[in-house]
């Protein structure tokens, strides 16, 4: 994240500190609370609130560039949640409209927030996923946006984390798993730089669990079911909640059961 987004977010984080303490229903930190909480158990109705929170919080300040980020990561989450279901119905595309608008009016405010640009790249090749023949116009789009991710924001471990899934869950390439465990590698590395200062506030520091579970189920899908095991067990203990990671220690014992 470049220094202009820093001091902007850290000058809001100490906003919404003083405006939570006069008012507690602030939306801007109770919808980032709401979020952090959502995260955590991977809960559905936690991220629709937390993004109908955060929404009013934009719709509140329209030039707060924490708000409209806030409700893009919120939107794009529980577009996430809902892919996973057998069935998520339309209210998916309405998630990712929401948050494609919301990241959208965020860049419209600050113009070199990379990790903007990684999670729009992410709903593009999401969008790409749903309908395989829009990657004719999409694909351009969602190179652009990635590319300028990592220019904008090089350091960013969310935006190497969103890279990685992007080749992760891309077409089946031979460097596919290699690039995305390369970027999940730096995001890994990038997190741990970040976590040695302890967020607070409106701060981001979502996605560090996720990030060690990708690598852990790279690791297992690569046969190293060590390094696998290590990396689920480290997600683990971060969230003990997350559920790539829990499905991968199954596949493990699936696996090792077999071969007995």
């Amino acid at each position: 994240m470049k220094k202009s987004v820093f001091i902007i977010l850290t000058a809001a984080i100490l906003c919404a500190a003083a405006a939570a303490a006069e008012n507690p229903e602030d939306p801007l930190p109770a919808g980032v609370a709401a979020f952090t909480a959502a995260y955590a158990e991977w809960d559905g109705d936690g991220f629709r609130r937390a993004a109908e929170q955060l929404q009013a919080a934009g719709m509140n300040e329209p030039e707060s560039f924490p708000a409209h980020y806030w409700h893009g990561v919120a939107s794009f989450h529980f577009a996430l949640f809902l892919l996973d279901l057998e069935d998520p119905g339309p209210e998916v595309d309405r998630a990712l409209d929401s948050a494609e608008e919301a990241l959208e009016k965020a860049l419209e405010l600050e113009e070199d927030c990379g990790e903007c640009y990684a999670l729009l790249s992410v709903i593009t090749g999401l969008r790409i996923g749903r309908n395989p023949l829009s990657g004719i116009w999409r694909g351009s789009r969602f190179k652009k946006q990635a590319e300028a991710a990592l220019r904008l924001s090089p350091d960013n471990p969310r935006v190497h984390y969103l890279i990685g899934t992007s080749h992760y869950h891309g077409p089946d390439r031979a460097d596919s798993r290699e690039r995305a465990r390369d970027h999940f590698l730096k995001a890994k590395s990038l997190y741990e730089r970040e976590r040695r200062t302890p967020a607070g506030g409106i701060q981001p520091s979502w996605g560090y669990d996720s990030t060690l579970a990708f690598l852990g189920d790279i690791y297992r899908e690569g046969g190293d079911r060590e390094e696998a095991r290590e990396y689920y067990d480290r997600t683990l203990v971060i969230n003990p909640e997350n559920g790539r990671a829990q499905r991968g220690l199954m596949e493990l014992k699936i696996s090792e059961e077999s071969d007995e």
